[in-house]
């Protein structure tokens, strides 16, 4: 429902785009758009399109997509008429209601009011703002995705988005690698704020007088200045009139915890690894560098493996602890101490110490 009402959303702004002669504003929304139907609705559904059953879910999922791609597809035509041909072609040669011919001589794509839900779609918008304030978080502790950790705390005090979040909860964990989500109204929570002077913007505004402004910014209560910025009102009033653009705001995390604040979305994570928490990202560290092996190695998607490696007591415990999850996600069939005549070797890092990883295709 997200992906058709942005599609159909897109598709009114391109006609508009189009009376006015403003391809270069189009394009910059197709390529935004592009981006989102790749990276989350593709990526988000692949074992919906990947599945063995031909069941309604899977074929409403390729229909989705092919809808979509041929509306994209109709809208950079005027743009790119000789590449969007020769894809229109592809795409809808056994739609009986399309034109074989060329997709010149079809229909323009038409967008549908009632399919455009622009609740669902700022919703989406936050989901997303979460999720990548959640990888800069990591970025900002230094911690990979696919470490697991224990929490993400998210700011939040509008009820109808936290309802979304939480109803959405799963993907957020599965995006994040992370066990578990708490919601806070309170700003105490995420972290202290330090409220800086924005001072390009403050030197044109307020001129002679920029030095006594700063020493009053610095003077104000950082938590009442974040709930004012986040809803957009006026920081000060009362000396001088100060408003969210004249000041800049970063936030510093607690003890064991890595805070961010960026695009109105402050987010916290749990930066304590325990030892459950460690043999699970060896884990997917391990699962990474076999998937790599069997690329290297020319194996098929479907192929199945024997693994076999030289690892230590610790990497033993915790493929033992995690065995079924490991030989599902590489598509293994056996895990043995040695392996004779194996396919293809690698080198296996994690941490000081170095392995070596045996893998044979099971024929």
């Amino acid at each position: 429902k997200w992906i058709i009402s942005k599609a159909n959303l897109l598709i009114k702004e391109s006609t508009a785009h189009y009376d006015k002669f403003e391809a270069d504003k189009l394009v910059k929304k197709i390529e935004l758009f592009i981006d989102d139907l790749s990276n989350w609705y593709i990526r988000r559904n692949r074992r919906r399109f990947w599945k063995s059953e031909n069941d309604t879910d899977k074929f409403v999922a390729y229909q989705t997509l092919y809808d979509v791609l041929l509306s994209l597809i109709k809208l950079l035509s005027p743009i790119l008429p000789f590449i969007t041909e020769r894809m229109y072609l592809n795409i809808s040669q056994d739609d009986p209601s399309e034109n074989h011919d060329s997709i010149h001589l079809s229909s323009y794509a038409k967008h549908n009011d009632d399919k455009i839900d622009m609740d669902l779609l700022k919703k989406v918008e936050t989901l997303k703002k979460i999720i990548e304030s959640g990888r800069a978080t990591r970025k900002k502790a230094n911690i990979k995705v696919r470490q697991p950790l224990s929490d993400l705390k998210i700011y939040e005090n509008d009820p109808m988005l936290t309802k979304f979040i939480l109803e959405q909860k799963q993907l957020i964990l599965d995006e994040l690698n992370i066990k578990t989500i708490s919601i806070t109204t309170s700003l105490k929570d995420m972290g202290s704020f330090s409220i800086k002077p924005n001072f390009k913007i403050l030197s044109s505004k307020f001129g002679e007088e920029m030095q006594t402004v700063i020493k009053y910014i610095a003077t104000l209560d950082q938590y009442d200045v974040m709930d004012k910025y986040l809803n957009n009102k006026k920081i000060s009033s009362e000396k001088f009139d100060i408003i969210k653009e004249d000041i800049i705001i970063q936030i510093e995390g607690y003890e064991k915890e890595e805070a961010f604040f960026s695009n109105d979305v402050i987010v916290s994570i749990s930066t304590e690894i325990d030892e459950n928490l460690a043999a699970e990202g060896l884990i997917r560290e391990l699962i990474r560098h076999v998937q790599v092996m069997r690329k290297e190695a020319d194996f098929n998607v479907d192929d199945r493996i024997v693994l076999s490696g030289t690892f230590s007591t610790y990497i033993n415990s915790a493929i033992n602890k995690h065995k079924k999850y490991l030989m599902n996600e590489i598509l293994c069939t056996d895990i043995v101490d040695s392996l004779d005549n194996s396919d293809y070797n690698s080198a296996f890092k994690y941490k000081t110490e170095k392995f070596d990883i045996f893998i044979k295709k099971k024929l």
